[in-house]
């Protein structure tokens, strides 16, 4: 009784110090403590903290649980995905541009192997990545008092957005590469591969460079031991007459402190051969030490120039034998007397150019951009002809309708293959631009660019069909019919086309159809590349004056009617592009009774079917 009467005695004593000193320390801890209990938010953190650590446990149960299904269903995506994968790949890398044959080979061999591989990698990144990342927000649901049940919806959005990887990489990356014509869209002309040329060529120096190290050093040090043996007697004949002239003759001290040190002189004067021994053979040690080296280095240093080498051995040679005449002729006494090799050691440098390669006195090759330039001239003027034939309407071209986008470049192909085969000063490969009168040699044409790599056996098959059929195809006639077909790809066809089509010649029928296939396969690979789509806005903003006859029928309101400026970067005519080059055309309506033309156009490889 009496403890607990002091004991409360003494706890009203310190409540009524504290409340009286509230500056003290026990005031301002008594003064927490009254806030504390009207708020702990203080207390949160520390209560989190524990809560987590505790939540750890059921946190990882929860995360193997649903680690099993959801590793299971990324694998179950994987491998329903992978047959539509591989056949794209494997077809793109089969049939694409872009990959030369040593490339293309090496990844047609990895190709089954990544395939083969991607779903174990995607299932072991599925197991870790879910067990983590489930792991994680479980014990955030459980700090946060949330529902778990989110989290396994959460998981079903993430097989959800990978099954859409898997749909975006086959529709949108692979249709970039994906074509009948192998083009990419929108190609430049590269094309990658491993340049086994490079290596072979590397190999084949090294093996030079080893056999010139052989032969080379033991060569240079014949030469050293010759040049030293030669000046080995006059080096230690000077090196007497500098010892003799410092310490002799051209001492200030006098005789007697020279007399005095004469034992010393004495053996200088005889290890001096030694001396000059031993330099003159450690001399010719580095010289054949350094020779390796000087070889690499001047190789390195010639490897961008034409016979490289031959050069880099030759300037290695030199380089050493000189390099070793100098430090002996400045021990036998003053070089300018003594250096008995008077050789050059001719620098590369960077403003030299390579000598051309290719047969002697041949002509500088035309750029292969001044071709796209006068076949860019020449649709303007096919264009121009075309809208004074009625064979194409204005609004065509003002709205870059897929038909025009196709049938312009097409007939100005036929146009410059029937100028150059009926040209009897051009021979087989040769062709003759009419806009400039420029013509094109087989011998001044860079067939090994990329594009015209591609481009010109299309050229060449079709002049070839041409110039064998120039009887039946080259005539006035037929050259009409042939443009009518080839600008005949639209829904409604102008009266002018409908006339020449039902006025041609049955027999030409399969011949034309050949021809007409041949020549849109051509435009279908020229308008996915680059070069021609940087140029293609000049066709299509160019001002086409318009004909007496529209102006008589009141078609337009000016004499000259200029398009609306667009570019090959605007929506409209990307889309119009893509549109011509994919083929989406809609089918052809069979009018005035034209019903077998129709048949035959589509027999003959229309545009829809390539």
């Amino acid at each position: 009784m009496f403890y607990k009467h002091e004991y409360s005695k003494n706890a009203r004593k310190i409540k009524s110090n504290a409340r009286m000193e509230p500056k003290s320390k026990l005031g301002e801890y008594y003064k927490a403590c009254q806030e504390f209990m009207q708020e702990d938010e203080q207390s949160h953190p520390a209560i989190y903290l524990l809560k987590g650590i505790f939540a750890l446990i059921p946190g990882a149960i929860l995360a193997t649980l649903s680690m099993a299904p959801f590793s299971l269903a990324v694998l179950v995506i994987s491998l329903v995905r992978l047959p539509i994968n591989f056949y794209k790949t494997t077809k793109i890398a089969l049939f694409t541009v872009v990959l030369r044959w040593d490339l293309r080979v090496v990844v047609l061999a990895m190709l089954p192997l990544i395939h083969t591989i991607f779903p174990l990698i995607t299932l072991m990144c599925a197991i870790v990545g879910s067990f983590l990342w489930t792991w994680k927000a479980s014990v955030m649901k459980i700090v946060g008092d949330d529902n778990l049940f989110d989290i396994w919806t959460k998981l079903r959005e993430k097989l959800s957005d990978y099954y859409k990887v898997h749909e975006v990489f086959v529709g949108e990356r692979c249709d970039l590469y994906d074509h009948p014509s192998g083009i990419p869209y929108g190609w430049d002309g590269h094309s990658y591969g491993i340049d086994f040329q490079r290596l072979l060529r590397w190999q084949r120096d090294f093996l030079v460079i080893c056999f010139v190290i052989a032969l080379g050093a033991p060569f240079c040090m014949v030469v050293a031991f010759l040049l030293s043996a030669l000046k080995y007697f006059p080096g230690v004949i000077n090196w007497w007459r500098k010892y003799c002239y410092g310490y002799c003759c051209g001492n200030e001290n006098n005789c007697a402190a020279i007399l005095s040190l004469w034992p010393f002189h004495v053996l200088a004067i005889l290890l001096t051969p030694v001396g000059a021994l031993i330099s003159h053979i450690s001399l010719v040690l580095f010289s054949l030490l350094s020779f390796p080296y000087q070889v690499i280095n001047s190789y390195i240093e010639f490897y961008w120039c034409r016979g490289g080498t031959c050069r880099a051995v030759r300037l290695a040679l030199a380089e050493n034998m000189k390099a070793h005449d100098e430090f002996t002729a400045l021990m036998a006494g003053d070089e300018d007397d003594w250096a008995m090799l008077r050789l050059q050691c001719v620098q590369p440098s960077r403003n030299e150019e390579p000598p051309p390669r290719g047969r002697p006195n041949s002509k500088i090759r035309d750029d292969p951009q001044l071709y796209w330039d006068r076949f860019v001239s020449q649709c303007i003027c096919t264009a121009a002809s075309l809208l004074e034939e009625g064979l194409v309407q204005l609004e065509d071209i003002q709205g870059l309708e897929p038909s025009a986008i196709q049938s312009i470049p097409a007939v100005a192909i036929l146009n410059v293959l029937t100028d150059s085969i009926k040209d009897k000063t051009t021979k087989r490969g040769d062709l003759k631009w009419n806009i400039d009168g420029t013509v094109c040699k087989e011998s001044d044409r860079t067939v090994q660019a990329g594009i015209a790599r591609q481009l010109w056996p299309m050229v060449s098959s079709i002049e070839c069909l041409l110039r064998n059929k120039q009887a039946s195809t080259l005539t006035c006639e037929n050259l009409e019919v042939l443009t009518s077909m080839l600008v005949a790809n639209n829904e409604s066809e102008p009266e002018t086309t409908t006339k020449i089509l039902a006025g041609a010649d049955p027999k030409n029928h399969s011949l034309n159809n050949t021809v007409r296939t041949m020549i849109n396969r051509m435009v279908l690979a020229i308008l996915r590349v680059r070069p021609y789509q940087d140029r293609m806005n000049k066709i299509f903003t160019h001002g086409y004056m318009m004909t007496d006859l529209e102006q008589q029928n009141g078609n337009f309101d000016k004499e000259e009617a200029p398009l609306e400026h667009t570019t090959s970067e605007d929506p409209i005519c990307s889309d119009s592009l893509k549109e011509a080059t994919d083929g989406e055309t809609n089918s052809r309506s069979d009018k005035g009774g034209n019903v077998k033309d129709n048949e035959d156009r589509v027999d003959g490889g229309e545009q829809s079917s390539l």
